[in-house]
C-alpha cells in the first residue's frame, strides 16, 4: 500500500511539472511476461510439485523525469498477467495427480531509478531498480484431473494488493523526437497469495515472480 501511495503522488506531480526544460517525458510500454511463483518456506515433503511458467502480456503508460544526464526516475501504470501452472502429485491420494493453473491480471505501478551506464552514438545502455505495488483486477483458477476432468472458476482473492522489488537492464536509441527502447525486467513479490490446491486439500501461500521483456516508445 505505501508504494501505491508513492505512485499516485508521483503521477500527480508528473501532470503539473512544466515541460519547458524538456526533462519530463511520457510514453508507452508493452511486451511479454513470463510468470511463476516462489515461497520462502521450506517445501512440504507430503507432496511433489512441478511448477511451470505462465506466459502472458504487459501493456501500459509511463512518465519519466530526467534527474541528470546519468539518472532518471520512471513511473509506470501497466496491466500485467501473472500466475503459474503447478503439477501436483501426492503419494497415495485417491484422485491421483492434478494440475492447478492460476491466472491473475494485475494493475501494476512500478517506480524505478534508471541509471545510464554507457552511451555509444545514439544508443544508451541502462540499468533499472525500484519497487512496485499492484492491485488484482481478475483471478482465475483452473484445476484438471484424469478423474473429475476440468474445473474452472473465478477466485475471490483475499490479498487484493501485492508489492515487491524489481530490477532490470535495457537499451535505448534516439530517433528524431522519440526514444525507442527494449528492456528485460525481473520482479519479485513480498506478499503471500492464498491459493486453493484441490478438492479436500487446504490452501497454499505463494508469492509472485515475473520476467518481462518490454519495448517502449518515449516522446
Amino acid at each position: 500500500m505505501p508504494y501505491f501511495h508513492t505512485m499516485l503522488l508521483f503521477c500527480l506531480a508528473a501532470t503539473v511539472v512544466p515541460r519547458a526544460e524538456g526533462r519530463l517525458r511520457f510514453g508507452l510500454t508493452g511486451g511479454a511476461s513470463v510468470a511463476s511463483h516462489w515461497s520462502p518456506r521450506k517445501k512440504d515433503v507430503f507432496y511433489e510439485v512441478d511448477t511451470r511458467f505462465l506466459n502472458g502480456t504487459s501493456l501500459g503508460a509511463l512518465a519519466e523525469i530526467d534527474l541528470s544526464g546519468r539518472f532518471a526516475v520512471r513511473a509506470e501504470c501497466s496491466t500485467v498477467q501473472k500466475g503459474a501452472v503447478h503439477d501436483i502429485s501426492i503419494p497415495g491420494f485417491f484422485l491421483g495427480a492434478m494440475r492447478a493453473e492460476y491466472r491473475f491480471r494485475y494493475l501494476e505501478f512500478p517506480v524505478q531509478l534508471e541509471t545510464r551506464l554507457l552511451r555509444r552514438g545514439r544508443f544508451t545502455l541502462h540499468s533499472d531498480g525500484g519497487f512496485y505495488a499492484a492491485s488484482v483486477r481478475s483471478a482465475r483458477y483452473v484445476l484438471s484431473n484424469a478423474i473429475f476432468g476440468v474445473i474452472a472458476q473465478d477466485l475471490a482473492v483475499r490479498e487484493r494488493w501485492d508489492s515487491g522489488f524489481l530490477f532490470g537492464v535495457g537499451i535505448e536509441t534516439a530517433l528524431s523526437k522519440v526514444r525507442l527502447g527494449a528492456a528485460y525486467r525481473y520482479s519479485m513479490g513480498f506478499r503471500d497469495v492464498s491459493l486453493p490446491t484441490g478438492p479436500g486439500l487446504g490452501e497454499i501461500q505463494l508469492r509472485n515472480q515475473c520476467y518481462q521483456f518490454l519495448f517502449s516508445i518515449i516522446y
